[in-house]
């Protein structure tokens, strides 16, 4: 007996059905190939969802054609490389991977715009394990820029009713038990077993003060992304009422990147923890501008800290380091340009807009403006100089 059960409801019904499959769990082999079959599934999955947005990654990371193959084998088989992956799914079998699994699913329904779909996964996956409300944030977003406001509060009530039907058994008997054990963000972790904060004392890491500065952490980032994201695509004002195109790309950003802050900031990382990103890394490091052996050296060493058992203090600081940097690139990459810049970019192009007026300006991406600003000499050639003596009539 562990006690009392710490996850929501659906990780029951999750593993009451993996116990009648396995004679009441004494068929070890056959929850492992259940685990290997999962496993399978979330790659197929996230191979999928990669393979979607795979030209964006190329052009992002400026693959040129005779690179594209090397490149996507790259990618792929850093996704099934991990050692220590395998064993949370084939010899630890945690519902980590069965949430996970849902959450990649949910990830690839909203890519291909089945909206609905992919939120009731969503929360299928919520229902398995808290940690999927990470990428809350994002998913919320997506569905703001699709669909507005209206939608988004109706997405919200599905989500949480879903959970409260999973629940019922035991929100009509206990409910304030089942909530108080199921969502606590107030939970306490042993301090041995945490990868990510070896370096922090014992007294330190097991305080409320310490809990609260990650929460509050949490909330800024998260509040950070959002603004960058939504000033960079230049859509502030539509959002609301549900009139923004997504790409792909985007919506994947959103629901990684969000998810990403809630790790960095998590309260502890255990080792079966690493499924929560693992599967996002490779994306997360072609975010950023910087070098590929570089981020191939991130990849690595995250890898490398959690797989070394038991966690030191110098795994602890090499991943939060590589997970700094990591964040920090991707902050980078979504803030948009300033004001100013972008005012002095609009006024060097004004020439060639008045010139030719069927040029309409949709200044909702980084790029468009170097490329306005890598256009300011074709401008100047395309505008008709002024006579010599030309002068301001009164």
């Amino acid at each position: 007996d562990s006690g009392p059960i710490a996850y929501p409801a659906g990780f029951l019904y999750a593993f009451r059905l993996i116990m009648w499959l396995t004679d009441n769990g004494t068929n070890i082999r056959v929850a492992q190939y259940i685990f290997a079959g999962i496993l399978c599934l979330t790659n197929m999955i996230v191979f999928a969802i990669y393979s979607t947005i795979m030209p964006t990654l190329k052009k992002r990371a400026g693959i040129s054609k005779r690179q594209s193959h090397v490149f996507e084998l790259a990618i792929f088989l850093s996704l099934v490389a991990s050692r220590r992956v395998h064993s949370i799914y084939l010899l630890r079998m945690f519902n980590d991977a069965v949430s996970m699994g849902l959450f990649y699913f949910s990830t690839l329904q909203l890519v291909h715009r089945r909206w609905f779909l992919g939120v009731i996964i969503y929360s299928l996956a919520v229902s398995v394990k808290m940690n999927v409300l990470f990428a809350l944030p994002g998913v919320l977003l997506v569905s703001l820029a699709a669909h507005g406001l209206l939608q988004t509060v109706f997405h919200v009530f599905s989500i949480v009713a879903l959970n409260g039907v999973i629940a019922s058994p035991f929100l009509i008997t206990h409910p304030w038990n089942y909530l108080s054990r199921s969502f606590d963000l107030t939970r306490r972790f042993l301090h041995r077993w945490t990868v990510n904060f070896q370096f922090i004392p014992k007294d330190v890491f097991e305080g409320k003060v310490f809990g609260s500065i990650l929460l509050v952490c949490t909330l800024v980032t998260w509040a950070i992304v959002a603004y960058y994201w939504i000033n960079q695509k230049g859509k502030g004002k539509k959002l609301l009422r549900g009139n923004v195109t997504l790409s792909s790309y985007d919506i994947v950003t959103l629901m990684f990147v969000f998810n990403f802050v809630g790790v960095v900031f998590a309260r502890t990382l255990h080792y079966q923890f690493y499924v929560w990103f693992f599967h996002q890394l490779p994306f997360l490091l072609l975010i950023g501008d910087r070098p590929m052996y570089q981020r191939g050296l991130m990849f690595f060493l995250i890898d490398v800290c959690f797989t070394v058992y038991p966690a030191t203090q110098v795994t602890s600081v090499v991943l939060m380091i590589c997970f700094g940097i990591l964040l920090n690139d991707i902050l980078t990459s979504l803030r948009p340009p300033s004001d100013s810049v972008i005012r002095n970019l609009l006024d060097e192009f004004s020439p060639l807009k008045t010139r030719h007026k069927d040029i309409v300006l949709q200044p909702d991406d980084a790029s468009v403006f170097r490329s306005i600003r890598d256009s300011k000499i074709e401008a100047k050639r395309l505008t008709p100089r002024k006579p010599a003596n030309w002068r301001r009539k009164a």
